[in-house]
This record gives structure tokens, sequence and C-alpha cells, in this order.
């Protein structure tokens, strides 16, 4: 026994080779811990060798007489040939089926389990209780004895205890007799092997045991077993002086307590004991030898006077957990550079908590080209066939869900097979986004995804649908094709399983229609061709993954049909089965014999034979570590439970509670120490991986504190050129990541142009664009006429609220009808489709008006409602309202709809009553190769021509001579016609359906068209001071609240105008911006305009089209967006539209009719 500073295990060498030679027939069994086994291996037998004048670097040797295991294997290497003892361990799965036939079958007797067994995780939960009861040998008697020790606590505890236990007794003497001799658990296998040895006798053997800081109750069993019959040696850290006056809190305390504990063990057994403490020096640094003498101070509160000079400890605290591994890698790579016989392996980086760098660890490695091992458990639970498995047997209502099917799809695991090929990898990812993007927006039912009748179209490719702007792609078929031939497969597939497990009427039926099943699509064909990838890139850990979780698939299977396989067959228990057998498992590790830097947490024994150490995330919050039990038994009910069970001739363990967990930081952090034996680095992240302001480790400041080490601040960014050579130099492609932060400052200086030079003998071209970005200007060039005709064609065929949007941004123009980017459409209620939906309804409505010969005069409110209700629920029915069916605030939503598609139609019919106008169609196509279509706007200007299509949301005749007929446009929004948008081409809308419709007019049944208006969907509210009516009236529901104006553009002529709404001299209209004088003539604010000043404007709106085709086809696409545009633009991101870069909006013409006629007319 002594301190990490000196060499144990060249002790127990020395004492083995003795041993050895003095007898030539002893056999010698070397235990270290299991994590450490195959290091330990390689380093004692390179040793040994040593020690006997062998060279491992040049010569072979082996030596069959000293063996190295850990406890487990050694358990079951001097077990294999017991005769008739081949149990089989049983999973985690298999248990979970006793376990819960075990609380269904003794329901009655089981007063608080029976009760808990629904709850979420509670078998699982229960499962681990009664494999810990069985690793310590913990009998159902010894738990019934606990509640016969007499005692007069009535406290709550004890009483909840008592029946907690009761329950716990019968459940594992029933899982006892279960168990039988047939199964035994693979935390059972060192208690059996203890028992195994009690009841025979090894001849010629000697145990030494290395690198334990203590022992967990089954390992105990055996070590005592051990210690009672044969000479057994065991090297612990520990003061060999203080031994029996240890206390807790002390350093060694766990060490020297298992010591004594052993000690007392042989005594009792008549076995000689001797305690020795070598004197052996390992070969460290004067620093390492410090920090772990300080530490042995320090870690009981101690004072520690270190020797000046002596100690080169490292700290430093980075801005976040990012800019700390960096740092790490960066010190690392510089420590490479200056040791030239240093390698990766020589080097750890240890954390208490590796989870908040996991995600930057890959990333930083790769751009410091560090190779490196990650020395922690992988489970298999977020594997790629866990997930397909336990996604595929969810519920049966909610396979089609988007979440489930898009988790199956990104597997990757179910794939279509085509001409007896299986589709490859990229080729299926690709469909799959498009997909992912069609079931995002839509969302489907189960219902709509069997109708195939309705193809799946995620994009709109029939040019006779009416929309406007829609923008035809002859790929875009194919792609919607392709989206169908996968929805078709996943149908089947689902289908096929739902039947496979249909007609399953046993565990043993579902367990082999699965497998059928998962074989038939591939499945296992396909595990195997990932394997076969990943080995070609050289991953070969993820390569042998998918196997591991196949044949814990397997064994789960297996246990299910050996143990329940004649039950009947339920879904949701087959599930949970399968969620116990892969929650606790773990991936095999493979040993780290490679040259990689050594990445791990400081809770897991390490080997110490590292050179450099690096201790990541000492906060505060980490080190010392919260432990939490959340075993069944909790920490409050273990100390009660405890000394019952030491008590007896037999003394048993249970698992230490948390606060004994927490007891034992010192210790690991003493480990954590001891595994280096040249320097150590300590470092923690100022914001931690949550945001949060983070503290400094009260271990890490004891230590930097005694030292007297300076913390370095590492921030993301350089603040000098100086600090940037001195500290931020790494690998050249790390380094250029710093040159770019410190571009716009300190591109002038000395050390900035020193690392210039070298990093642009790696990474050339990429400096190169770095230094070119401070001269860069967001400016776009002309597109090239073969590029326009591969986007646009020779012949634009485009709908004016397209032309509207090149006016407003024509780079916006370009991304979306050039490259024909798309936002992504979320399945969410937006404005687009509220409008969309109010649009359809009045549309449906207006139709059977028609359909019918009517106008809304003609019908009651009753039958208006009647109407409108029908005609909503017909559009609700459609799948991309499902959503306002899902929840009560979406039903309510959808009520609200409804409400202000009622209140729109009400108000349409109070407007009817002031004239004789009639609606004579609805979503009146132009443009479109519609039979019934109008016909198109056609331009010819410059390069080329282009023509306009459109839809017209409804067109009235005005009178009942059908001399005059009116546009009316539904606008979410209440939208006027603003004569200097239309001058700048930003409102060409009104403008053009209105030439549209007189083009048609004789198609149309009119004359002449005589106005077009915008109609207000959402109701506007009267403001209370604007109101001059009696308030009464108002307050009682005899006059309406709601304010509805057409507002748009109409000529000032007569009779058109007394169509609108006859009105008296001096009296304005409720229902248009229409007002007379005195004198009969019209107001200014009215929005009339004269029949010569209306051919100024349409020609101004005929030039503003023809300009904006001729400079898209001459691939004109500045970045000149008008003000207030890139607000609601998608492309933000990638128009990088920047006023500091020269950027620039677009002039505006001045406001107002009667400037814009003076530009018309030349006056201005």
């Amino acid at each position: 026994m002594n301190n990490a500073q000196q060499d144990l295990r060249s002790s127990l060498l020395e004492n083995i080779q003795e041993k050895l030679t003095n007898d030539s027939n002893l056999t010698v069994y070397y235990i270290v811990p299991n994590h450490v086994k195959f290091d330990g291996e390689v380093d004692v037998l390179r040793r040994f060798a040593q020690r006997n004048g062998k060279n491992p670097a040049t010569d072979i040797y082996a030596q069959s007489r000293l063996q190295v295991y850990s406890l487990t294997r050694l358990a079951w290497a001097l077990m294999k040939d017991i005769p008739n003892f081949q149990p089989e361990v049983i999973q985690p799965s298999g248990l979970f089926i006793m376990v819960s036939d075990i609380l269904r079958d003794y329901a009655q007797q089981l007063p608080i389990f029976a009760r808990m067994q629904a709850k979420s995780g509670f078998v699982s939960a229960l499962v681990s209780q009664l494999v810990e009861l069985r690793a310590s040998r913990i009998t159902p008697e010894d738990l019934l004895q606990i509640l016969n020790d007499g005692t007069d606590d009535e406290s709550f505890l004890r009483q909840s205890l008592a029946y907690k236990l009761r329950d716990l007794a019968i459940v594992a003497d029933a899982l006892d007799k279960k168990l039988g001799d047939t199964y035994i658990m693979s935390q059972e296998v060192l208690p059996i092997f203890a028992t195994h040895l009690a009841q025979t006798k090894l001849e010629n053997v000697a145990f030494y045991f290395d690198s334990f800081n203590g022992f967990t109750s089954a390992e105990l069993s055996v070590v005592n077993q051990l210690i009672i019959q044969y000479p057994v040696s065991i090297a612990f850290w520990g003061d060999a002086t203080r031994l029996g006056q240890q206390q807790e809190g002390d350093v060694f305390y766990k060490p020297m307590m298992m010591a004594q504990q052993l000690m007392a063990t042989a005594r009792q057994a008549n076995q000689a004991v001797h305690v020795e403490i070598p004197k052996m020096p390992r070969e460290i640094s004067e620093t390492s030898h410090q920090l772990l003498s300080a530490w042995e101070a320090l870690g009981e509160y101690r004072q520690f006077t270190p020797k000046d000079g002596s100690v080169d400890l490292m700290a430093f605290a980075a801005e976040n957990t990012v800019v700390e591994i960096q740092e790490v890698a960066r010190r690392i790579r510089q420590l490479l550079v200056q040791n030239k016989t240093l390698h990766l392996r020589d080097i750890i980086i240890l954390s208490r908590d590796l989870k908040p760098y996991e995600t930057h660890i890959p990333e930083v490695m790769s751009q410091f080209d560090l190779p490196y091992f990650l020395d922690t458990d992988q489970t298999m639970a977020k594997h790629p066939l866990v997930e397909l498995l336990l996604t595929l047997l969810g519920p049966k209502k909610s396979r089609f869900q988007y979440q489930n099917v898009m988790t199956i799809l990104k597997t990757s695991l179910l794939r279509p097979y085509q001409n007896g090929q299986m589709v490859p990898e990229d080729e299926f990812f690709d469909i799959v986004s498009y997909f992912d993007n069609y079931l995002f927006t839509n969302r489907p039912y189960e219902a709509t995804w069997r109708n195939l009748e309705q193809p799946f179209e995620l994009f709109k490719i029939d040019d006779q649908s009416g929309d406007d702007d829609v923008t035809i792609r002859p790929e875009d078929a194919l792609i919607n094709q392709r989206i169908n031939v996968l929805r078709r497969f996943i149908l089947e597939a689902f289908d096929a399983l739902e039947n496979q497990l249909a007609a399953a009427q046993t565990m043993r039926q579902a367990a082999t229609r699965l497998v059928d099943w998962l074989q038939h699509y591939h499945v296992t064909d396909t595990i195997i061709v990932q394997r076969d990838d990943l080995l070609a890139q050289g991953e070969l850990v993820r390569s042998r993954q998918g196997e591991e979780v196949w044949q814990m698939f397997s064994q789960t299977l297996d246990e299910i049909v050996a143990i329940n396989g004649d039950a009947a067959f339920k879904l949701d228990q087959f599930r949970e089965i399968l969620v116990a057998g892969f929650s606790g498992a773990k991936f095999a590790g493979i040993p780290n014999n490679l040259d990689q830097l050594t990445i791990s947490e400081a809770g897991i024994v390490q080997s110490n034979r590292y050179q450099y150490l690096f201790f990541i995330g000492g906060t505060r919050s980490n080190l010392p570590a919260t432990a939490r039990t959340i075993a069944l038994i909790n920490d409050s009910e273990r100390l009660i439970v405890q000394p019952s069970l030491q008590a007896g001739d037999t003394p048993k363990y249970l698992q230490n509670t948390a606060q004994q967990q927490m007891a034992e930081e010192n210790l690991l952090f003493y480990g954590a120490l001891a595994s280096a034996t040249e320097n150590v680095t300590l470092s923690y992240p100022i914001l931690d991986s949550g945001g949060k302001i983070a503290d400094m480790s009260p271990f890490f400041k004891r230590l930097v504190d005694t030292f007297n080490t300076n913390v370095l601040k590492i921030a993301s960014v350089p603040e000098t050129s100086s600090q940037l050579l001195k500290q931020y130099v790494g690998t050249a492609r790390s380094t250029l990541t710093e040159l770019v932060k410190i571009l716009p400052k300190q591109h002038a200086t000395a050390a900035f142009k020193a690392l210039q030079n070298v990093v642009s003998q790696q990474e050339g071209e990429r400096l190169a664009r770095v230094l070119a970005s401070p001269n860069y200007r967001n400016t776009t060039t002309v597109l090239k006429p073969e590029f326009v005709k591969a986007l646009f064609g020779e012949h634009l065929n485009v709908s004016i609220s397209q032309l509207e949007s090149y006016y407003q941004n024509p780079l916006g123009y370009f991304l979306k009808y050039g490259l024909n980017l798309k936002e992504r459409l979320t399945n969410e209620l937006n404005v687009a489709q509220t409008g969309t939906l109010y649009h359809a309804v009045l549309e449906s409505v207006m139709r059977t008006i028609i359909q019918e010969n009517l106008t809304l005069r003609d019908l009651n409110v009753a039958d208006l409602t009647t109407l409108v209700s029908q005609k909503m629920a017909e559009q609700l029915q459609l799948s991309q309202y499902n959503l306002l069916q899902e929840t009560g605030k979406m039903r309510a939503t959808r009520d609200y709809l409804q409400s202000v598609s009622m209140t729109l139609v009400k108000n349409l019919q109070r407007a009817a009553m002031v004239n004789q106008s009639k609606p004579e169609a609805v979503e009146k196509l132009f443009g479109f190769p519609d039979a019934q279509s109008l016909p198109p706007l056609k331009f010819t200007h410059g390069k080329g021509s282009v023509t306009v299509r459109g839809k017209i949301d409804r067109f009235d005749t005005q009178d009942t001579q059908h001399a005059y007929g009116t546009v009316i446009d539904y606008k979410s929004n209440g939208k006027t016609f603003d004569w200097g948008q239309a001058f700048d081409g930003l409102q060409m809308q009104l403008l053009t359906y209105w030439q549209a419709a007189q083009l048609g007019a004789d198609q149309l049944g009119v004359e002449a068209i005589g106005g077009a208006f915008f109609a207000q969907i959402a109701p506007k509210k009267r403001l209370i001071t604007d109101f001059k009516g009696d308030i009464d009236d108002l307050l009682a529901g005899k006059i309406i609240p709601d304010v509805f104006k057409y507002r748009g553009l109409f000529v000032s002529e007569d009779a058109y105008i007394d169509s609108l709404d006859v009105l008296k001299d001096s009296q304005g209209s409720d229902f248009y911006q229409l007002k007379k004088t005195k004198a009969g003539t019209l107001y200014a604010s009215s929005d009339f305009v004269a029949a010569d000043d209306f051919g100024l404007l349409l020609q101004r709106n005929i030039d503003n089209i023809q300009q904006a085709g001729e400079n898209i086809l001459s691939g004109k696409f500045p970045l000149e967006p008008t003000t207030g545009s890139l607000q609601f633009t998608p492309f933000t991101d990638v128009l990088r539209f920047d006023r500091g870069l020269g950027d620039n909006y677009r002039p505006e013409s001045p406001k107002g009719k009667d400037n814009i006629l003076k530009i018309l007319k030349g006056e201005d």
C-alpha cells in the first residue's frame, strides 16, 4: 500500500518473479479491472519480459504461468469445465418478461407493486433492483428478516419501506423459482464463482490484484473466498502508517477501508497478513509528483507547501465549451511539434462529464487533424436499427404520422428494391428529402395515404390548375412520380407488417413473423451493405454496430420465445420487452491499440501510462459530480437496510448511496491526476453548454491557488496579433479559421502576414478567398444569355404577381422563379393558407349563386348562413386543413375563420343591396389553355415577348343592360389602389385584370369594364371616435359595427357611377370610396379616374410589364429591393443586403394621384 508516486505494479511483479523462480509449479493470476484489461495485460507482460532480460520491441515473449485476467474472465475461465454447470445468461429483456408475468400473477399479494406496474419505467426499475439483490446474494429471507427486526420506529419512511420490502420479497422469491437452475444473470457470475471456489481446491496458484480502489459486492464475494484459501496480494493506494485511523472524507478512505475489511477476513480465516509499503518510485515528472502530493493534503483540506518553481501546472478558462476543446486540440498539436518522440497515444483528455463536448469533438479533432478514441460506453438505444424496430412496432394508429414515417426512412434500413437491386443510399435520401417536405407540409392522415387516386404532389404541374403563381418545370413531374412510388412502397411495407402481426396468435409467432418481414424487405441485407460501406470508409467501430444490434435483437426474440413463446401476443407488451432489451445494451468496445488520442470520463478506470493529461469541464457543477440514486430502494432506505444486512455471519452489501459516491470524488480526481507522468492542464468554460456563467471547480481552485498558477483567459477571437502567434496557431486549417476572425482589424500586422505565408503553403485557395473578403461587394452581374434561356426560356409566361415581385426585389425574383428556390412549407396555419381558404369558400358560395341564376340580394340570412357553412365544411375536408381539427385551439381558429367568411358574405350582400350588380363568373382565368379561359395578354418589346396569365376572383355585370362590368379581387388586408406603386410596377394587378377583362369583354357579356376593386376579407371595425350615428343603436346591434368598402379604381362616367350607388348631391356611399359634392361632382378622395388619365395609367402599366420582361430576358437581376420588401422575403440570408457594403434600396416615385398624373402627362 502506498500512494500513486510509487510504482505498485513493479513491486507486485518483483514479488511475482521471486515466487515463480522459487516454485516451478506455481501459476499466478494477475487481476485488473475489466476496463483496462487490454492495456494491463500488454503492460504487465512487457514489464515482465524486461525483468527476464527480454526486449519487448524486438523479442517475442510468452509466459503461461503469469496470466492476466479481469475477474469476470477469470470466473468463466475457471468454471468452463465444471460438470453440469452450463446455465444460460438471461438478458434484461428476459427478466422483464418474467417480472411482468410475476406482477400479473401475484397482483393480489402485491398491494404496492401491482398498482405501480402501469407506471412508465417501473418494471425496468424493479428488474434493476432485483438484479442488484441477486448480485449481492441478498435473498427474500434476508428482506423478510429486516421486516422482523424489532424496532420502535413507526415513521412514515420505515412503514413505507416495510411495504416495499414485503412486495420485493414476494417478487424476488417468485423470480428465484422462475430462474431455477436454468438461468443466471450476468451480474451473478461472480457470486456463483465465489460459491464454486468454496467447493473446489486449486493447486499451486496465487492471485494478485492491481489498479483496484475497492470492490463491488459481487467482486468482494470472490476476493473474500480467494483470501480464505489462497495467497492473495492486493495493491491499494493509501497510507499504511495510518491504517485504521482513516476518516470519511480522506482521499484514500475507500481503499483503506477495503484493505481493513479484507485483512479482517484473512485473520478470521487464520491467514497470515502482511502490509508492505513499496518504495519503488514511478518515473514521473516533478510536476506530477508535486500535484499528487498536493492533492493528498488538499483533498482532505490540509495545508500543502509546494517546492518553489518545481511545478508547471497549466490552467485556462475558455469562453465556452467549443473554444475550450479547440484550445486543448491546439495545445496538443503544439506539443507534438515540440516533442518529436511524443505520440498521440501518450495523451489523454478527461472530463467528469463529456456530454457537453460530444457534439463538438468530431469537428474540432478533424480540424486539428487529431485521430482520437472516444473511450466511453456507447449505448444501442439510438442506433438506426433500434429506432426502426421500435417505431414500426408503435401503435398502429400513429404509424403514418410524419415523425414516425421520417424516423423509419432516415434509418435508410427500409429501402425499395428496383430491378433486383437495392436503391443506392444517396439516391434514396434524395427522394426522401422531397418526401420529407411533402409530409412536413401536408401531414396526411392514414386515409389520405390510402387514397391512391389522389396523388401526393409536392409540385403543382398542371398548367390548367388556374394557379397564376405556379412555375412549370419538367423535372417536377418526375419528382412527384418518385414521391408516389415511395408512398406505395411504404404503404405496402406497413400493410405487410400489419398483416403479419395481425395473424400472430402467440409471442413465438410474432417473433417469427417479424423476422420474416425484416428479411422480406431486405433490412438484414441493408445492414450488411452498411457494414461494408463503413469498412470501406475506415469506420471500424461503427461497422460492427449494426450486427451487434441485430445479435441483441435476436437474443431478445430467443428469450421471448423461450420464456413466453406460447403466451398470447400483445403488441404493446412485445414492444416493451424489446425496449427493455435495448435500454441497457452497450456496444462492445474495441481496445485502443492505435496511435490515437484518448478521450474519456474521469469516472472510468484509466491506465497510468499517459504522459499528458488535459482535464476539461472543471466547473463547480461538474466537479465534484452530483450523484443521485434512482434505484427502487432509495438512499434513505438504504441507510436503514444496510446495518441489518451486515449484521449476520456473512455480511452483505447493497451499492453505495449517492452521498457515499460523492464522498469518493476526491479519490477519483486523484486517480485522474495519477494517469499522467509529465504534465497536467486544467480547463473549464466560462459559459457552460447551456449559456450560463460557470465558476471554476473547487478541486481546480485548490490546486491553482496552492501553486499560484496563472489561469489564462482564452477568447474565441485573439485580441492582439502577438496573442495570435502565441496561443492560436494549430494546423493550417484551424489557423486559417483564426485568421478569418481577426482579418478586419489585424490584416496589416506582421503576425498576420507571417501566418498568412505559412498557411498559404497548405491552404492557398481557401486563404485567397479569405483575404478577398474585405473587398467583397454584394453586387450582381448580368446573367449570360445561355443561362437566361435555360432558366426562363425565350418567352416569358408569367402571372402579374410574379412581375410585381420582380419590381419589389429583382434578385429575389431570380432566386424564386429562376433557381426555383422555395421556403420549406410548414404544417401551420399561415396568412397564405387562410387567404386560400377564404377564396375557396367565397368562390364556392358565389358559384352556387351564379349556377342558380341568383344574386346575393335574393337570399335571406338563414339561407346564406347555411350555404357558407356548407361550403366551409367542404373545404375543411381537404388534407391541407387537417390541422384545424387537431386541437381545441385549432378548432376555435376554424370557427373564427368560418365567422370571418360569414361576415364577409353578409357584407357583400349589404353592398349588393345598393345597386343591381350580378355576379357572372368566379375564378375567371385568362391566359390558360382552358376552353373557358379568357385570352392572354401578350406584349412584345426588346429582347422577347411576355405573356401574362391570371385569375380574376370575381366578375360582376354592374347593370341590367350589361353595359359595364366590374372586376373584384379579394384581399385579406385592407388594400387600396396606390398610384405611386402602380407607377413603379409594384401594384399592377387591378390594371392588368381590368385590361384582361376588357380584352375578353365580349366573352364576359359586357360592353366595357367600368372599375376594378379590392374587397377586404377580414372585417374592419368602426372606430368609436369616428362613429357619428346613434350610440344606443350601435350598442343594441341595430347598426352593424363592421366597415366594408370596395376600394380600387373606377372610370368617372356618370352611368357607371350611378350603377355603383345612386347618390344625391353631398352624399357619400357606404360601400364605395365615392362621395359627391354639393355641386354633384366627385370629391378628389373618391377612387375615380378620368378616361384620358386612365389611358395614360394603363399605358404605364403596359410599359412596366414590357420593361420587366425585357430585364428578365436580358439577365438583369440587381440587388435593388424596395424599402420594406426584405421584411417578408425568405431569402434574407442569400441576398445578404447590407447598406454598409454599398447596397441601396430602389428609389421611390412621388406619392399621390396628382403627382403621378403630372409625371404621366409630362408636366413634371
